[in-house]
C-alpha cells in the first residue's frame, strides 16, 4: 500500500471522503499558482524573481497577483460538485483543470495584448512598470475567471463536454470584455474631444485604470448572477443561449445600476474631468468599486 493509498484510509475511515479531496485539491491549487508565477515571467520574457525582488515593479506584481486570483477563481469553479472516484483521479482532473485554466489565461492576456488594447504593447508597459496597464490587465483576468466559473457551475461534469464548455465561456467572455473596452473607449473620446482610450492607458492614468477594472469585473460579477437562468436540463445549446442572453442583459443592467449610483455617491463630482484630466484615484477608485458594488448587487438578487 502507497502513501496515498493509507492517507485515503485514514481519511476515510476517520473524517469521511471530504477532508482527504479538500487536501488534494488544495496541494494542486498550490502546485498551479506556484508554477503560474514562473510562466508569467516567461510569457513577460523577464525573470519573476528578479521583477519582483531586484527591479521591484509594481506593475509585473498586480499582472501576477491578478493571474494567481483568477487561477483560484477557477479552481474553485473545477471544486464544485461531487469528487472523482478515487484521489488519484481527483488529483488528475484538477491538475488538469489547473494547467488548463492557465491556458485560458494565457490566451486572455493575449486577446488584451493584440485585440483590446492593440494600441500599444501590453507586455512592453507592464516591463516598464506602467502601473495603469498592470491594473487593467490584472482586472481583466479575473473579469474572464468569473465569467468562466459562472458557466463551470451549471452542472459538475467531467470529460470533453466540460472543456466545451468552460471553451464556449471563454469565447462569451471576451466578447463582452470587449464589448465593455469599446463601451469606455467611446465615453471617454466624447469626454475628451476624441481622445484615445489606450493612449490615456499607456499615459499611465491609473484613475482611469481602476474605473475601468471596476467596470470589468462588475459586469462579470453580474454574468455571474446571470448563470442562474441556464436550466442544464432542456440541453445544451438551449442552456447556453439563455446564458448568453442574460449575460448580455446583465452587462447592460450593471452600466445602467453604476450610472444610478455614481450619480447618488459621486454627488456634484464631474468624473469626466476628476479621472481623465485630473487622473484623481480617489475618484477613480470609487467610481470602479460603484459598478463591482452593481455587479455584487446583481449576484445578491439573482444568483
Amino acid at each position: 500500500m502507497n502513501w496515498l493509498d493509507t492517507l485515503t484510509l485514514y481519511f476515510y475511515d476517520s473524517y469521511g471522503a471530504f477532508p482527504a479531496v479538500a487536501l488534494v485539491n488544495l496541494a494542486v491549487a498550490l502546485l498551479v499558482m506556484v508554477f503560474a508565477r514562473a510562466v508569467a515571467g516567461l510569457t513577460q520574457g523577464v525573470s519573476a524573481l528578479a521583477e519582483l525582488h531586484e527591479r521591484d515593479n509594481p506593475a509585473f506584481g498586480i499582472a501576477v497577483a491578478g493571474l494567481l486570483f483568477a487561477l483560484a477563481t477557477l479552481l474553485t469553479g473545477a471544486m464544485y460538485g461531487e469528487a472523482a472516484d478515487t484521489l488519484w483521479l481527483e488529483f488528475a482532473v484538477m491538475l488538469g483543470y489547473g494547467v488548463y485554466a492557465l491556458a485560458m489565461m494565457l490566451l486572455a492576456g493575449l486577446v488584451l495584448e493584440h485585440v483590446t488594447l492593440h494600441q500599444f504593447s501590453v507586455r512592453a508597459e507592464i516591463q516598464g512598470r506602467n502601473v495603469a496597464v498592470g491594473i487593467v490587465h490584472a482586472g481583466n483576468l479575473i473579469a474572464t475567471a468569473l465569467i468562466i466559473r459562472s458557466a463551470m457551475q451549471w452542472q459538475a461534469a467531467y470529460g470533453w463536454a466540460d472543456v466545451l464548455r468552460v471553451l464556449g465561456a471563454f469565447v462569451v467572455s471576451q466578447a463582452i470584455l470587449l464589448a465593455v473596452a469599446r463601451y469606455r473607449g467611446l465615453v471617454f473620446a466624447r469626454r475628451n474631444a476624441g481622445a484615445d482610450f489606450a493612449e490615456a492607458l499607456k499615459d499611465g492614468n491609473v484613475a482611469l485604470a481602476c474605473r475601468y477594472t471596476g467596470h470589468q469585473i462588475g459586469v462579470a460579477l453580474g454574468i455571474t448572477a446571470a448563470s442562474s437562468f441556464a436550466d442544464i436540463e432542456l440541453g445544451w445549446l438551449s442552456a447556453v443561449g439563455t446564458w448568453a442572453i442574460a449575460a448580455l442583459i446583465a452587462t447592460v443592467a450593471v452600466s445602467l445600476m453604476a450610472i444610478v449610483l455614481r450619480h447618488a455617491v459621486l454627488f456634484r463630482v464631474d468624473v469626466g474631468d476628476e479621472v481623465d484630466r485630473q487622473h484623481n484615484v480617489a475618484v477613480g477608485a470609487i467610481e470602479g468599486l460603484v459598478y463591482l458594488s452593481a455587479g455584487w448587487l446583481l449576484v445578491g438578487l439573482f444568483a
